[in-house]
């Protein structure tokens, strides 16, 4: 080709990546994907370029389950089949690519003797691939008559504007939720717009995997269970260690200054802790009781031991043989229940906060019959260290407190989309006498430095017409995302 230097000066050079994919029956299959050297695109260096991805909320996923059982809608997912490339490139972006040479000299013809060509469709590894399959995938939605209710989430509703389907999208994974009517409309729509690896039926009774998680519904008891069964199944004790190994104690989740081993801090480890720690968090995503072991030992990937590599290895074989199933189902009158919790060091001052949220029947929560089932109908769960200094138990449940107030706006607004009540009737519980009362007082008379946060959540619970109510530390859920509690 002639060289013009506007072009091939700016043409991103590519190449051939291979891989091994398994499939669900084990099979590995070789996997060849064509993609571009990204980062030397010159229009990501431009501050207008937005390089998002269309990623749902997990916990929205699991309140659209329970929807969904509750409409008894049909369920399936399907994964677009190399989203990016079906994915046409803006008119106004002029994207220039340079063919590799073993491409180039067996396909030259295709290629009309041009090494440098424009793209006419997205390709992996461009900043903006996946903005641009969103922007593309919700024009497609949006013939179809469907509207955004909130970000990856779209809704269908019929004349009497009811809902009809609702689908969620995880990069260019759907979850599809429909009334029986529409099962087959939809199926039609969608491929007839997009290349497919297929539906897989949710409701068919086997176990199904969707972004990450194993999915199984049981026809008897109406319900969808969530696991990460696939995957701990498939975690080697050759890598991890003896399977009888599982006694662990809070002295595992001891930092290196504090056990007192700083001087055996091996930075050669910190891949191998970081892998681990990987494998830890992939375990946990679906079981809130262990997540506090993850979310512990997760800072200590920067500063590991020998000890710490070991506790690690441990706690995988734990979280691996105690971990059970999440339990959704369907929900006639959703209320919202929420509890937080926090733990205290008074030598350290630091603390850890941890909260959970769960659907309940509005009768039920109205009557204040408790649920000691983690498991059941939890959509929303967090373990952290607070970043801040604090002098009392009271100010740490002050703080956690107001980490699930400050997300309770959402989960409300969602509920109240789908299901189509004017209010949901909200139980937020505490196990801290005390903060009840500085609640009620809207004032932190021990630590006015705290007053901000003690309004807020005042404001929070006046917003959302909420309970504030007490319960005793036996039943509150939200302890184990606080310290290790065994299971």
């Amino acid at each position: 080709t002639v060289y013009n230097p506007n072009i091939h000066n700016k043409a991103i050079d590519t190449r051939i990546v291979r891989t091994f994919k398994k499939k669900e029956n084990e099979e590995r299959v070789a996997k060849s994907r064509w993609v571009c050297r990204g980062f030397k695109d010159e229009r990501m260096h431009d501050t207008y370029k937005d390089t998002y991805s269309s990623t749902g909320d997990k916990f929205l996923l699991y309140i659209i389950i329970q929807y969904c059982l509750f409409r008894k809608f049909k369920m399936k997912t399907c994964d677009v089949k190399t989203a990016f490339l079906q994915t046409p490139v803006e008119s106004n972006d002029n994207i220039f690519i340079e063919i590799p040479n073993d491409i180039y000299n067996n396909y030259k013809e295709y290629f009309r003797g041009k090494k440098i060509c424009r793209l006419l469709k997205y390709m992996y590894g461009l900043g903006d691939a996946s903005k641009g399959f969103n922007v593309y995938l919700k024009k497609i939605l949006n013939k179809m008559g469907y509207i955004e209710l909130y970000d990856c989430i779209y809704i269908k509703i019929n004349n009497n504007n009811n809902i009809i389907s609702i689908i969620y999208i995880h990069v260019d994974d759907l979850f599809i939720g429909c009334d029986e009517k529409e099962e087959k409309k939809i199926e039609e729509e969608i491929s007839r717009e997009l290349e497919l690896d297929g539906f897989e039926n949710i409701m068919d009774g086997e176990e199904h995997r969707y972004v990450g998680v194993s999915m199984k519904y049981n026809k008897n008891e109406n319900k969808i269970y969530i696991s990460q069964k696939e995957y701990k199944e498939g975690i080697e004790y050759e890598y991890i260690g003896n399977k009888k190994n599982i006694n662990i104690s809070e002295k595992e989740f001891l930092s290196p200054k504090e056990y007192g081993d700083e001087e055996y801090i091996d930075n050669k480890l910190i891949h191998e802790a970081q892998k681990l720690v990987g494998i830890l968090g992939w375990l946990v995503i679906t079981q809130p009781p262990l997540y506090y072991i993850f979310s512990k030992l997760s800072q200590y990937t920067t500063t590991p031991t020998p000890r710490i590599i070991n506790n690690i290895k441990k706690c995988i074989i734990y979280v691996k043989e105690r971990s059970k199933y999440i339990e959704l189902s369907a929900v006639n009158k959703p209320s919202i229940e929420s509890m937080a919790d926090a733990s205290f060091k008074r030598i350290s001052k630091q603390s850890r906060l941890g909260y959970t949220f769960r659907i309940r029947e509005e009768k039920e929560l109205k009557e204040n019959k408790l649920n000691n089932n983690m498991y059941n109908n939890i959509f929303c769960w967090k373990s952290k260290k607070i970043g801040r200094l604090i002098d009392s138990t009271t100010a740490a449940e002050l703080m956690g407190m107001k980490a699930a107030l400050k997300i309770s706006y959402k989960c409300i607004n969602f509920i109240k989309k789908l299901w189509g009540y004017e209010n949901i009737y909200y139980v937020h519980y505490t196990d801290n006498l005390p903060l009840l009362k500085i609640i009620e007082k809207n004032k932190f008379d021990e630590e006015p430095s705290l007053s901000g946060e003690v309004k807020y959540c005042v404001q929070c619970l006046e917003d959302n017409n909420a309970t504030l109510r007490w319960i005793d530390t036996a039943n509150m859920i939200a302890d184990s995302l606080t310290k290790f509690v065994k299971v």
